[in-house]
């Protein structure tokens, strides 16, 4: 039953019922694999959840991020990783790179998990 129960009866919706799932540890990308390590540090100072590390082909998240802003971070970093790929970064301006990368990680953490 997808309820919270209060003594009997079901006084709301239970929204977090399953745990969200780990990220994988390698991604199949255009270009090859990337791996995806969590890491305590993933930026250079800035609010960032993770990077993209094009030479060693390397996704790095914050470990201490939500697990659901994890996984919004993966779907984003992967769409720099086919950017890169496809050798459509050099053609875009950062500003356009990141609209794209944001709206197709929301759609796809909206899609996993609703």
């Amino acid at each position: 039953e997808d309820g919270i129960r209060d003594r009997g009866r079901v006084t709301g919706v239970q929204t977090c019922a399953l745990p969200i799932s780990k990220l994988p540890e390698t991604v199949q990308a255009p270009g090859g694999p990337v791996s995806v390590t969590l890491a305590t540090s993933v930026g250079d100072g800035d609010d960032s959840w993770g990077t993209f590390e094009q030479g060693t082909r390397q996704i790095r998240i914050d470990s201490k991020a939500p697990r659901r802003h994890q996984w919004w971070t993966l779907y984003h970093e992967l769409v720099h990783v086919a950017l890169n790929d496809a050798g459509l970064d050099e053609m875009m301006t950062g500003e356009a790179q990141e609209a794209l990368c944001n709206a197709i990680a929301a759609a796809r953490v909206r899609e996993r998990f609703g």
